[in-house]
Protein backbone atom coordinates (compact mmCIF):
# COMPACT_ATOMS: atom_id res chain seq x y z
CA UNK A 1 0.00 0.00 0.00
CA UNK A 2 1.37 3.51 -1.20
CA UNK A 3 1.64 5.91 2.19
CA UNK A 4 1.70 9.63 0.72
CA UNK A 5 0.54 12.32 1.00
CA UNK A 6 -1.56 12.97 -1.83
CA UNK A 7 -1.85 16.90 -1.44
CA UNK A 8 1.89 16.73 -2.46
CA UNK A 9 1.33 14.65 -5.60
CA UNK A 10 0.52 15.36 -8.86
CA UNK A 11 -2.90 14.95 -10.58
CA UNK A 12 -1.17 13.01 -13.03
CA UNK A 13 0.73 10.36 -10.52
CA UNK A 14 -2.53 10.61 -8.05
CA UNK A 15 -4.67 9.31 -10.76
CA UNK A 16 -1.86 6.53 -11.47
CA UNK A 17 -2.10 5.70 -7.72
CA UNK A 18 -5.67 5.16 -8.22
CA UNK A 19 -5.57 3.17 -10.93
CA UNK A 20 -2.96 0.86 -9.80
CA UNK A 21 -4.18 -2.64 -8.84
CA UNK A 22 -3.59 -1.56 -5.53
CA UNK A 23 -6.06 -1.05 -1.84
CA UNK A 24 -5.36 2.44 -1.54
CA UNK A 25 -5.93 5.24 -2.24
CA UNK A 26 -9.65 4.24 -2.38
CA UNK A 27 -12.49 6.12 -1.87
CA UNK A 28 -11.39 7.22 0.85
CA UNK A 29 -9.04 9.42 -0.54
CA UNK A 30 -10.22 10.33 -3.08
CA UNK A 31 -12.96 11.50 -1.85
CA UNK A 32 -11.40 13.71 0.23
CA UNK A 33 -9.26 14.84 -2.96
CA UNK A 34 -12.40 15.93 -4.36
CA UNK A 35 -13.93 17.37 -1.52
CA UNK A 36 -10.29 19.69 -0.57
CA UNK A 37 -10.45 20.64 -4.71
CA UNK A 38 -14.05 21.95 -3.83
CA UNK A 39 -13.53 23.96 -0.90
CA UNK A 40 -10.54 25.49 -2.52
CA UNK A 41 -12.66 26.56 -5.52
CA UNK A 42 -15.02 28.32 -2.83
CA UNK A 43 -12.05 29.78 -1.55
CA UNK A 44 -11.14 31.09 -4.96
CA UNK A 45 -14.92 32.18 -5.72
CA UNK A 46 -14.79 33.60 -1.75
CA UNK A 47 -11.35 35.81 -3.20
CA UNK A 48 -13.40 37.12 -5.92
CA UNK A 49 -16.43 38.08 -4.03
CA UNK A 50 -14.74 39.88 -0.91
CA UNK A 51 -14.12 43.49 -0.44
CA UNK A 52 -11.25 42.32 1.77
CA UNK A 53 -10.03 39.34 1.35
CA UNK A 54 -7.45 39.63 4.60
CA UNK A 55 -10.79 39.60 6.71
CA UNK A 56 -13.34 38.22 5.21
CA UNK A 57 -14.58 34.70 7.24
CA UNK A 58 -15.73 33.21 4.46
CA UNK A 59 -12.60 32.55 2.80
CA UNK A 60 -11.03 31.35 5.88
CA UNK A 61 -13.34 29.38 6.05
CA UNK A 62 -12.58 27.82 2.91
CA UNK A 63 -9.26 27.43 3.22
CA UNK A 64 -9.71 25.63 6.24
CA UNK A 65 -11.47 23.47 4.66
CA UNK A 66 -9.44 22.41 1.46
CA UNK A 67 -6.38 22.04 3.99
CA UNK A 68 -8.54 19.59 6.43
CA UNK A 69 -10.13 17.81 3.42
CA UNK A 70 -6.29 17.73 1.93
CA UNK A 71 -4.94 16.49 5.54
CA UNK A 72 -8.15 13.27 5.66
CA UNK A 73 -6.78 11.74 2.15
CA UNK A 74 -3.42 10.73 3.92
CA UNK A 75 -5.53 10.18 7.60
CA UNK A 76 -7.95 7.57 6.12
CA UNK A 77 -4.52 5.39 4.60
CA UNK A 78 -3.32 5.32 8.17
CA UNK A 79 -6.37 4.55 9.49
CA UNK A 80 -7.09 1.54 6.77
CA UNK A 81 -3.74 0.30 7.81
CA UNK A 82 -4.62 0.35 10.86
CA UNK A 83 -7.49 -1.83 10.09
CA UNK A 84 -5.56 -4.36 8.38
CA UNK A 85 -3.04 -4.57 11.20
CA UNK A 86 -5.19 -5.10 13.24
CA UNK A 87 -7.01 -7.91 10.97
CA UNK A 88 -3.14 -9.30 10.43
CA UNK A 89 -2.05 -9.53 14.23
CA UNK A 90 -1.29 -13.32 15.40
CA UNK A 91 -3.86 -15.45 16.10
CA UNK A 92 -1.85 -16.45 19.27
CA UNK A 93 -2.33 -13.12 20.62
CA UNK A 94 -5.22 -12.59 23.85
CA UNK A 95 -8.78 -12.73 21.66
CA UNK A 96 -10.14 -10.01 23.77
CA UNK A 97 -7.14 -7.68 23.05
CA UNK A 98 -7.25 -8.30 19.21
CA UNK A 99 -10.64 -7.84 19.80
CA UNK A 100 -10.31 -4.23 21.04
CA UNK A 101 -7.67 -3.67 18.83
CA UNK A 102 -9.89 -4.83 15.82
CA UNK A 103 -12.90 -2.35 17.30
CA UNK A 104 -10.54 0.56 17.85
CA UNK A 105 -9.16 0.40 14.41
CA UNK A 106 -12.21 -0.19 12.66
CA UNK A 107 -14.14 3.12 14.74
CA UNK A 108 -10.90 5.18 13.25
CA UNK A 109 -11.62 4.09 9.66
CA UNK A 110 -15.03 4.97 10.26
CA UNK A 111 -14.75 8.00 11.71
CA UNK A 112 -12.19 10.19 8.88
CA UNK A 113 -14.83 9.21 5.79
CA UNK A 114 -17.31 10.47 8.06
CA UNK A 115 -15.30 13.68 8.89
CA UNK A 116 -14.79 13.82 5.16
CA UNK A 117 -18.66 13.68 4.63
CA UNK A 118 -19.40 16.58 6.95
CA UNK A 119 -16.46 18.57 4.84
CA UNK A 120 -18.14 17.70 1.66
CA UNK A 121 -21.40 19.04 3.40
CA UNK A 122 -20.18 22.50 4.77
CA UNK A 123 -18.24 22.72 1.65
CA UNK A 124 -21.18 22.53 -0.46
CA UNK A 125 -23.30 24.85 2.05
CA UNK A 126 -20.15 27.76 1.74
CA UNK A 127 -20.22 27.67 -2.12
CA UNK A 128 -24.12 28.01 -2.13
CA UNK A 129 -23.81 31.03 0.12
CA UNK A 130 -22.11 32.42 -2.16
CA UNK A 131 -24.56 32.81 -5.33
CA UNK A 132 -25.37 35.81 -5.93
CA UNK A 133 -28.89 36.95 -7.40
CA UNK A 134 -28.35 37.28 -11.29
CA UNK A 135 -27.87 40.61 -12.37
CA UNK A 136 -30.77 41.97 -14.61
CA UNK A 137 -29.49 42.99 -18.08
CA UNK A 138 -30.67 46.65 -18.73
CA UNK A 139 -30.69 46.18 -22.08
CA UNK A 140 -33.88 45.54 -22.79
CA UNK A 141 -35.33 48.41 -20.43
CA UNK A 142 -36.72 51.56 -21.20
Amino acid sequence: MTAAPYADASVRHLLQLVADREPAPGGGPVSAVAVSLAAALTAMAARYAADDVDSDPLVARADHLWRRAAQLADDDVCAYSAVLAAQASSREDDPAQRGQRLRTALHGAATVPLEIAELAAETATLAAGQRRAPQRSTQNQP
